[in-house]
């Protein structure tokens, strides 16, 4: 009853936000108690004082404290994606909240090294999300946020640290072993802001990849048919938030296969490209000296066609069996 007393005052009180400073090594073993007990109705609650905490008052928390937490949050994850022990989805929110704000606490980019607990975390948070059997929209939105997070943190500072490079590592295998293959086999079922979080989440990576990293993490995209799943992305769904957001997937990725900013005519004609793929074939054989936007939309065309050619990518394969021909 405390906790939930508690809770409400740090909404209820701004003020009463700084004074949780005083607090939180009471909080830190309340939370190692509770979470040792399956679905305790004040998990949540202490969850969200300590979140407060940390995200209000930086460097107020030591690192002992820390390092106590992150034991605690990492165990909850663990069990909970085992399938040991079962959480709300309100909790596990709360718990990848507390992971994004220890990523960007300042003891956590300089004494303390989260590598390793980052990237276990973020591994078990997202077997967690793909282990429910009923999916919860927030839940996995926020996990896939705490995922780019981490992935942002591996380029941080020195990023060539082993640790770091380990983190980068382990985030890669997870999105090639777990993510990737969701996407592509599951975008039939899948919500609309799902799919535009993972999407989000893969243009994120390849954007923060160096040359050589981003030409193999490209190479496992291509390696599930990505031109032929993009277009029948764009046969699923209708919104201009996934549309430019696809198109702008595919402008990076022939960035990185093709080099030299190769990509560019397609992020140039983003917002005037089709949601419908076959009209990107009617584009080409359109002629007008009145429309500015025709010539930059045909060479976008031109480019996709050109780049899902090298792979061997049958153009428009995809939801309605559309299947593209050079006659």
């Amino acid at each position: 009853m405390c906790l939930q007393v508690l809770d409400l005052l740090s909404t209820a009180e701004e003020t009463f936000k700084l004074r949780l400073v005083v607090g939180i090594s009471t909080l830190i073993p309340a939370l190692h108690y509770v979470a040792e007990i399956p679905f305790h109705p004040v998990q949540c609650a202490t969850l969200k004082l300590i979140y407060e905490c940390i995200s209000e008052c930086p460097g107020s928390v030591s690192i002992s404290q820390l390092e106590e937490l992150i034991r605690v949050l990492i165990r909850m994850l663990r069990k909970h994606s085992d399938g040991e022990m079962g959480m709300i989805p309100e909790t596990f929110i709360m718990v990848c909240s507390v992971f994004v704000a220890l990523i960007r606490y300042p003891s956590c980019n300089g004494a303390l090294d989260l590598s390793k607990s980052i990237g276990e975390a973020t591994r078990h948070a997202i077997l967690a999300c793909l282990s429910v059997s009923e999916r919860n929209i927030n839940q996995i939105l926020q996990c896939l946020y705490l995922l780019k997070e981490a992935y942002a943190y591996s380029h941080d500072g020195n990023s060539s640290d082993p640790s770091k490079l380990e983190l980068k590592s382990s985030i890669l295998d997870t999105c090639r072993a777990h993510l990737l293959p969701w996407l592509v086999m599951g975008i039939n079922e899948m919500e609309e802001d799902i799919a535009l979080g993972l999407l989000e989440t893969f243009h994120s990576i390849l954007l923060l990849q160096s040359s050589i990293n981003a030409t193999e993490y490209a190479e496992t995209l291509i390696s599930v048919g990505w031109f032929s799943f993009s277009y029948e992305c764009l046969g699923l769904f209708t919104g201009d938030r996934i549309k430019n957001r696809i198109y702008l997937l595919l402008s990076s990725l022939t960035d990185s296969l093709l080099g030299n900013d190769a990509g560019q005519p397609i992020r140039e004609a983003v917002l005037h490209l089709s949601h419908d793929p076959i009209d990107l074939l009617f584009l080409l054989g359109q002629r007008s000296t009145i429309s500015l936007d025709l010539p930059s939309c045909q060479s976008a065309v031109l480019l996709i066609l050109y780049t899902s050619s090298l792979y061997d990518e049958r153009y428009l394969h995809g939801q309605n069996s559309y299947s593209y021909s050079p006659d």
